[in-house]
C-alpha cells in the first residue's frame, strides 16, 4: 500500500514538473507571445521567407509533402520585417502557413503574406498587424484562409488581377481602411467574417459572381460592402450595423441583395454611365431598422403605405406613390431613380446621409412630409426635372435642406426651409453637367441657414429672399 501511494505521488510529481517546464520561458528572446483568438500563442523569430517553385517548400525545410492530405507546413513563426514578411510565388503544391505572426518595425509598411501565382494555398490562425497590406492574393486558384486576425493595416486582405475560387472564412479584420479588398477576382466566397471600425469593410471592383454570406460588419465610416462595375454579386443573410452605407451597388448588374440586416444604415443604389439596368437587383427579405426595405422596381401605377418599411427604392417605376412611414437612420432614407411621376407624401424622415434623394427622374412629387437631421441634404434633386415640392418641411441638416443639382423647371412651394448647415436652398450643377436652371422657388419660410440660398444660374426664379 505504501509502495502504491509512494508511486503515486511521484508521477503527480513528475507530471507538475513536466507541466511547469512546458511553460514558455518570458526571458527568452525567441519567445513572442500573442494572444490569438482568447488563446495565448507562442511563436518563434524567423526570418522573411521567399518561396519561388514547388522545389523551395522541401530545400528550406517545410515538413509535408505538397499534396492534398500531406500539405507543406510552416508553422508558429513571428516574421517582423518593414517589407513583405512572406511571399510565396508561382507554385502549385498544396502548402498551408498556420499559427504564425506578421508584423512591422514601422507603422503600416509592407506586406504581411503575398501570394503570387499560387494554387492550393491555406493560411490558417495567423495574425497580421501594422502592415500596408495584411494578405495580398495575385493571379491565385483555389486559396482557403480562416481564423486569422488582420489589424491595423492600410489593406487587410486583398483578392485581385484573376483570382478565382478564393474562400475567406472566419476571419476578424479590425482598425484598417479597407478591410477587404476585391478586384478583378471572380467566383470569391466571404463567409463568418467579423469587420469592425473600417474605412470599407469590403470593397469591390470589376468582380463576378462573388458571394458575401452570414458577415458581420459594424462601425465602418465610408462603406460596408460597396460593389463596384461588378456582376451576379450575391449578399445574403449579413448583418450590418453603423456604417454610413451598409451596401453600394454602383454601375453594376443583376446582383442578388437578400436577407440582410442593417441597423442604422441602408442601400443605395447608382450608375456612372446612365444606364437604367444598373437599377435592376434582385433585393428581397431585407431589414433596415426592423423595418422592410422596400425594392420597388419597374412598378406601375401602384399605391403603398409606407407604414411597413425602414427604406424606400423606386427604381424605374411611374405612377407609383409612397404614403406615410418614418424613415430614418437608412442612410438614403427615400431613394428614386428613373422615376416618372412618382410620389412621396405625408412621411418623417430623419437622420439619413439624404433624407429624399431622387436621381435622373421627371415629374416627382414630394409633399406634406418633414425631413431632418441629414447628414448631408434633406431633399436633393439631382439630373431630375419637373419636379414639385411642396408642404414640407426641412431642416437641421449638415448641409443644404433643398437643392437641385443640374435639374430643371422644379418646383419648391410652400414649405419651411430653415436651420441647416450650410444652404437652405442650393441650386447648382454636377461637374460635366449643366448649371440647375428655370427652377421656381415661391411662397416658402426660409431663414435661419448659414446662407439660405445659392445659385449659379439666373434663370432660377424665387419670391422668397
Amino acid at each position: 500500500m505504501k509502495k502504491r501511494n509512494l508511486l503515486l505521488g511521484f508521477a503527480i510529481l513528475l507530471i507538475s514538473t513536466m507541466t511547469i517546464s512546458s511553460e514558455p520561458n518570458l526571458q527568452d528572446s525567441n519567445a513572442n507571445l500573442v494572444i490569438h483568438n482568447d488563446i495565448v500563442v507562442s511563436y518563434t523569430t524567423h526570418s522573411t521567407v521567399y518561396i519561388e517553385t514547388n522545389d523551395d517548400f522541401e530545400s528550406q525545410g517545410w515538413p509535408g509533402y505538397g499534396n492534398s492530405t500531406h500539405p507543406y507546413i510552416f508553422s508558429g513563426y513571428n516574421i517582423t520585417s518593414d517589407n513583405v514578411c512572406m511571399m510565396v510565388s508561382n507554385t502549385t503544391a498544396h502548402f498551408v502557413i498556420r499559427d504564425c505572426l506578421f508584423g512591422s518595425i514601422t507603422w503600416r509598411t509592407g506586406s504581411g503574406i503575398d501570394l503570387y501565382n499560387t494554387s492550393n494555398g491555406q493560411v490558417i490562425n495567423c495574425t497580421i498587424k501594422s502592415k500596408y497590406k495584411g494578405l495580398d492574393v495575385i493571379d491565385g486558384n483555389y486559396t482557403y484562409v480562416e481564423d486569422n486576425i488582420f489589424e491595423d493595416c492600410d489593406y487587410g486582405i486583398l483578392n485581385r488581377y484573376n483570382t478565382n475560387h478564393s474562400i475567406f472564412h472566419n476571419n476578424t479584420v479590425l482598425d484598417s481602411f479597407y478591410a477587404i479588398y476585391l478586384y478583378e477576382d471572380w467566383n470569391t466566397t466571404l463567409t463568418f467574417n467579423n469587420v469592425s471600425n473600417c474605412a470599407y469593410a469590403a470593397y469591390t471592383r470589376y468582380v463576378d459572381d462573388d458571394h458575401f454570406i452570414n458577415n458581420t460588419i459594424v462601425d465602418c465610416t465610408y462603406y460596408g460592402i460597396y460593389i463596384r462595375d461588378s456582376f451576379y454579386v450575391t449578399i445574403h443573410n449579413n448583418t450590418i450595423t453603423n456604417s454610413t452605407t451598409g451596401v453600394y451597388l454602383r454601375s453594376s448588374l443583376s446582383c442578388n441583395i437578400l436577407k440582410n440586416f442593417f441597423t442604422d444604415n441602408g442601400m443605395l443604389i447608382d450608375t456612372d454611365t446612365d444606364d437604367v439596368l444598373h437599377w435592376n437587383h434582385t433585393v428581397t427579405s431585407n431589414i433596415v431598422n426592423g423595418k422592410s426595405l422596400g425594392y420597388f422596381w419597374n412598378e406601375t401605377i401602384q399605391n403603398y403605405s409606407g407604414i411597413s418599411y425602414g427604406q424606400i427604392i423606386l427604381a424605374n417605376c411611374s405612377d407609383v406613390q409612397v404614403t406615410g412611414g418614418t424613415f430614418h437612420d437608412a442612410s438614403y432614407d427615400v431613394l428614386i431613380g428613373y422615376g416618372y411621376n412618382c410620389t412621396i407624401s405625408d412621411a418623417v424622415v430623419y437622420n439619413g446621409r439624404y433624407g429624399v434623394y431622387v436621381v435622373s427622374s421627371i415629374n416627382t412629387t414630394i409633399e406634406n412630409t418633414e425631413v431632418s437631421d441629414s447628414q448631408y441634404s434633406g431633399i436633393s434633386l439631382r439630373l431630375s426635372n419637373f419636379s414639385v415640392v411642396s408642404e414640407v418641411a426641412v431642416h437641421d441638416c449638415g448641409y443644404d435642406g433643398f437643392q437641385v443639382y443640374s435639374g430643371y423647371w422644379n418646383t419648391l412651394r410652400d414649405s419651411m426651409i430653415y436651420d441647416n448647415g450650410q444652404y437652405g436652398i442650393a441650386l447648382a450643377n454636377i461637374p460635366g453637367y449643366d448649371d440647375a436652371r428655370f427652377n421656381i422657388i415661391y411662397n416658402n419660410t426660409i431663414g435661419w441657414n448659414s446662407d439660405n440660398a445659392m445659385t449659379f444660374d439666373g434663370t432660377n426664379w424665387f419670391d422668397d429672399l
